[in-house]
């Protein structure tokens, strides 16, 4: 999920904003609510999605300072927060 809203959602979307990966988490936090609620997922993997979720403060300063990057500030950026486990 960090991932996706520290990162992903950042360089693969034009205007990224707050507001809007606000809507989206929201909805990624129904669908697993309604997953767990279906047996489809645990608890311990709907309670990690929550808290993923729920950090927007990080996920907007992340916002913020992807539009911050000057030169070649791209990879020390995307290091806080790697697409892939193996980038760090």
């Amino acid at each position: 999920m960090r991932q996706f809203a520290a990162t992903w959602y950042i360089v693969r979307t034009l205007e990224p904003n707050r507001e809007e990966l606000e809507s989206h988490l929201e909805g990624v936090r129904e669908f697993y609510r309604y997953a767990a609620g279906a047996g489809l997922v645990s608890q311990e993997l709907l309670d990690a999605v929550e808290r993923e979720c729920v950090d927007l403060d990080y996920y907007a300063r992340r916002i913020d300072s992807f539009w911050e990057i000057t030169g070649d500030g791209y990879t020390a950026w995307e290091r806080e927060c790697p697409l892939s486990e193996g980038r760090r």
